[in-house]
């Protein structure tokens, strides 16, 4: 017999309440995590977006408060990528796009500077999350 053990990790989801549609920025303060802890959200409205290389691929997002700021956090995706979970204020990813001129592109770059841990999936997603 073995002596390895395989241990599942635990993949129970919290349940999200749902929050009113009206969300306006407030702050531009990034809302960081504490390590070993789950960052605060209140209020929250759930939503999925396509993958930009994949779209058979979905990213789930969850849009809310915390400490009375409004802010969007990248909950689960359906595939493979590793992404952080920090809470991002949205006054601050209005002031990542604000600088671009109407109907210009860009690329998803523009938001690794809004990521304290910098998974390379993190401004990729958000740039899905945002299309």
């Amino acid at each position: 017999m073995n002596s390895k053990t395989n241990r599942k990790q635990d993949t129970k989801k919290p349940q999200l309440p749902k929050i009113s549609k009206d969300i306006t920025a407030q702050d531009s303060t990034v809302i960081s995590t504490k390590e070993n802890t789950k960052p605060e959200l209140s209020g929250i409205r759930k939503g999925s977006a396509p993958k930009i290389r994949n779209s058979t691929q979905l990213i789930h997002y969850g849009i809310g408060k915390s400490n009375g700021t409004d802010v969007l956090q990248l909950i689960s995706n359906t595939n493979n990528g590793l992404f952080s979970d920090e809470l991002i204020a949205i006054e601050s990813i209005q002031k990542c796009l604000s600088g671009l001129a109407n109907g210009s592109t860009f690329t998803s770059r523009i938001f690794h500077s809004l990521f304290k841990q910098k998974s390379n999936n993190n401004a990729g997603f958000l740039g899905a999350v945002l299309r």
